[in-house]
């Protein structure tokens, strides 16, 4: 195992992340740098094993023109609640050698922030296997390679979201694994939306055309769902909303940029 402080990893991983959303051409020297060091489609990094690729500089370079067109975004702030997510997430990958945003008990990204606080409006979560600096950690991701639609990378410039905490840790079979995890909104558990309503109206709006042409098979029967929509599945659950015991219905779309938009509904 490496010799990582994995607090100060997450400091660097925020300062780095930051500095790719507001100049996304930053990292295009280091892309280029670590070309070079392709035998074939395999990385080899001095002093480290080789990396077998799925695509080898190939996706090297369709990272760099994205990154050519990519507009600054905004920077993101951190907060505490999703470190201790991203923890939970690697304290039970890392020793079993597993790599899933589904945990081994099961629960999701959104299960996991949920014991720590409430989010709105997306959340999401980046996984990175290896890489030991937080430039390293953001190249993985920047390239993602063998993703066909990318969409670690489109993560990692989606304006929606505005939360980030991460962790990173010791990995049974990959030495490293980290944690990213990201939300639109955060708030403390047990408090309610102040503008959920004026969110579900906005993002439908833009999501939908106007005259309501269904984009997906969820928009049949479901207002709410978004036009890329990917995947939905319905939670119940109680919740303690201003010191009352609340029945909530959750309607989770997985959408097809990796994000996940979540309505509930109170059913008192």
């Amino acid at each position: 195992m490496y010799n990582i402080d994995h607090k100060e990893l997450s400091k660097e991983l925020l300062k780095a992340s930051n500095l790719l959303r507001s100049n996304p051409k930053s990292i295009i020297e280091k892309l280029e740098a670590t070309m070079k060091q392709f035998k074939g489609t395999i990385l080899a990094k001095p002093g480290e094993y080789g990396i077998q690729t799925v695509e080898g500089k190939d996706a090297f370079l369709d990272a760099i023109q994205f990154l050519k067109k990519q507009n600054p975004v905004s920077t993101l702030q951190y907060d505490e609640r999703l470190e201790r997510s991203a923890k939970d997430h690697v304290n039970d990958l890392g020793p079993k050698g597993l790599a899933s945003h589904e945990g081994s008990d099961g629960k999701s990204i959104y299960d996991r922030i949920e014991k720590y606080c409430e989010w709105d409006k997306i959340c999401s979560e980046n996984i990175d296997l290896g890489g030991r600096t937080a430039e390293d950690i953001l190249v993985n991701l920047v390239v993602d390679d063998g993703v066909a639609d990318r969409v670690h990378r489109r993560i990692l410039f989606n304006e929606e979201l505005k939360f980030f905490g991460c962790m990173s840790g010791p990995h049974k079979d990959f030495g490293i694994i980290s944690v990213l995890n990201y939300a639109g909104g955060i708030r403390n558990l047990g408090t309610e939306s102040s503008d959920s309503a004026n969110f579900i109206n906005d993002y439908c709006s833009r999501t939908l055309n106007n005259n309501q042409t269904r984009k997906n098979p969820w928009q049949k029967d479901d207002p709410d769902a978004p036009d890329n929509t990917i995947a939905m599945k319905i939670q119940r659950c109680e919740k303690s909303i201003n010191n009352t015991k609340v029945s909530i219905t959750k309607k989770i779309y997985t959408l097809d940029d990796g994000t996940q938009f979540i309505v509930e509904t109170d059913e008192n």
